[in-house]
């Protein structure tokens, strides 16, 4: 910025008068500035990095207590109504067709004054194709009627269901396996019906659900029946694929509230062959009472830190899958360590994964130095095994920064603020802005040579950005997801310019074949890509550009002239 004049050329007493208003003015803009850029950076679905850690995410469904008799289905003479327990959940088998009555007696269970009802149900089996029938056929051309939940407390309809009078009872249909009734103030019996509407000849079987009551409201964090969980999980997506292999799957949770590993688990199946869980996703018995292609068992699972935030995380590698193939996968945690326990929470929604073709694109995570980095990256089994793979790119990655490091020691870092190279940015800022950038392009994110993901950039044998990587891995062909260029202005704007780092110019042809445009990151790749294409805003550089000026002219008007 260029002034009209020189401020020498103005007296003393006026350039104190000049200055206080202006930078009133530009500590006015960059508030303003500032303001506007974080309104403006709307992060839609951001509830992860929300500020929610610790807190109750719970959506208003109820927890109860497992009968010690759970796993034995209860049964009934016609049209008998069955007395429920306190705290207690009890299963059923129900045929299409039929209604399942149940009664609630405070009463008889010595229950004394007003009391809050919990009432919760979930579907745990359903019926299937009839045998000898096309079930691919059956699945796609019809679609089972989900169980409804009928819940009276008016003494003349002890009998509730789609034949009585709407306004003396409550109605509520399972969504995905799962709802519940909150009743208040509860003094007198009260009448509960589950339905099975008919199902066409083409079905065999029925239903199994598990129906629990209970007075006694515990906090819960999903819609399940389920208890308390053991810690806080932040509400919204909890489960993340990080990358796949030809043969593996990188998953891990969301931020937990704890570092110590907790039971979960994880359960795989095809995506194309996915009828049940799919379509019961929000019932914790149906993992339970049903197959699955992979689970936990499968898994190597562990702690980390990586990711958004630097919270503790469960990762999964997931191991033994068939190449070219997708799966759905599904998280679910038990109310106690004990893993075969009937008690848990399940975490829609779920994700599916597709794995890689060929085995030139390896996963490479937990690098002692590019912690951040996890993802395939070009490989040969031939040449180096996985752990030999990770430490040839993350030694490579670390000795180019020991050099840079070298160089920055020659920079005033542990200076005064004035006599630093800049008021915002600082040697360390400098650091991790280059170490970022550094291991984004010593580690090429790897995807399939037939991937046909139009922003992916080829890579054929012998063209990889580090030729070492071609003289030492010496991967087969495979495409490259780029790293965002955002990642090289970062260090351009943290860093020294005595040090000469600079940045293809945008839309140049270096920019196209070295880096993506996208400072979404959902195209390009960078730390924590996973966590951030996840969020449903857009960081607005330029406004923060603006603001940044606007700042540091404020103060070189204050602290250069007086």
């Amino acid at each position: 910025m260029r002034l009209p004049f020189p401020l020498s050329m103005i007296p003393h007493t006026a350039r104190n008068q000049f200055r206080r208003p202006t930078i009133l003015l530009f500590l006015f803009l960059a508030t303003f500035g500032t303001t506007l850029c974080r309104a403006t950076n709307s992060f839609t679905n951001d509830v992860m990095y929300g500020g929610l850690l610790g807190e109750d995410t719970g959506t208003g469904f109820e927890p109860l207590l497992l009968d010690a008799h759970e796993s034995h289905l209860v049964t009934r003479q016609s049209n008998e109504s069955i007395p429920l327990s306190d705290n207690s959940i009890v299963a059923m088998l129900i045929n299409p067709g039929t209604t399942d009555f149940w009664t609630f007696s405070p009463s008889n269970l010595k229950i004394n004054g007003p009391t809050t009802l919990y009432i919760t149900i979930s579907t745990c089996t359903q019926p299937s194709p009839q045998s000898g029938l096309n079930a691919t056929e059956i699945y796609a051309n019809q679609t089972l009627p989900a169980l409804q939940l009928y819940v009276s407390t008016d003494a003349s309809n002890t009998r509730p269901g789609p034949d009585t009078d709407a306004t003396k009872q409550d109605m509520r249909e399972l969504v995905l396996g799962f709802t519940n009734i909150t009743l208040d103030d509860i003094t007198s019996d009260v009448y509960i019906s589950v339905v099975a509407q008919n199902v066409s000849s083409d079905w065999q079987g029925g239903w199994t659900y598990q129906l629990g009551s209970s007075t006694n409201r515990n906090n819960s964090s999903i819609a399940l029946l389920m208890l308390e969980s053991l810690q806080s999980v932040l509400g919204g997506q909890n489960l993340f694929v990080i990358d796949t292999s030809q043969t593996e799957a990188l998953i891990t949770t969301g931020n937990l509230s704890t570092s110590e590993p907790q039971p979960f688990q994880i359960y795989a199946v095809l995506k194309d062959s996915d009828v049940v869980f799919s379509s019961l996703s929000n019932s914790y018995c149906v993992f339970r009472s049903n197959p699955s292609l992979f689970t936990t068992a499968n898994a190597q699972v562990s702690m980390t830190t990586r990711g958004a935030g630097g919270l503790p995380k469960q990762q999964f590698l997931l191991g033994g899958l068939n190449a070219s193939t997708e799966y759905n996968i599904y998280l679910t945690l038990p109310s106690t360590n004990d893993t075969s326990s009937n008690q848990g929470v399940v975490y829609p929604p779920s994700v599916s994964i597709k794995t890689k073709s060929s085995d030139t694109c390896q996963l490479v995570f937990n690098l002692p130095f590019c912690t951040e980095t996890a993802y395939a990256a070009p490989a040969n089994p031939n040449n180096l095994n996985s752990s030999a793979l990770g430490s040839f790119y993350d030694s490579f990655a670390s000795s180019q920064f020991a050099n840079f490091s070298t160089s920055l020691q020659l920079t005033a870092c542990n200076t005064t603020l004035s006599a630093q190279y800049s008021l915002f940015r600082n040697c360390s800022t400098c650091l991790s802005a280059y170490k970022n950038w550094l291991c984004a392009v010593t580690i090429p994110r790897c995807a399939d040579s037939t991937d046909q993901t139009p922003y992916l950039f080829d890579r054929p044998v012998n063209t990889s950005r580090n030729p070492l990587i071609d003289q030492t891995v010496e991967p087969g062909p495979y495409k490259e997801l780029m790293p965002c260029s955002d990642l090289c202005f970062a260090v351009e704007q943290n860093c020294p310019s005595t040090l000469s780092f600079t940045c293809p110019i945008l839309g140049s042809f270096g920019m196209q074949n070295s880096y993506v445009e996208d400072n979404t990151g959902k195209t390009c790749n960078a730390p924590q890509l996973q966590y951030l294409a996840s969020r449903g805003g857009r960081v607005e550089v330029g406004r923060w550009v603006i603001v940044v000026i606007a700042v540091h002219l404020a103060l070189w008007i204050t602290w250069g002239y007086y």
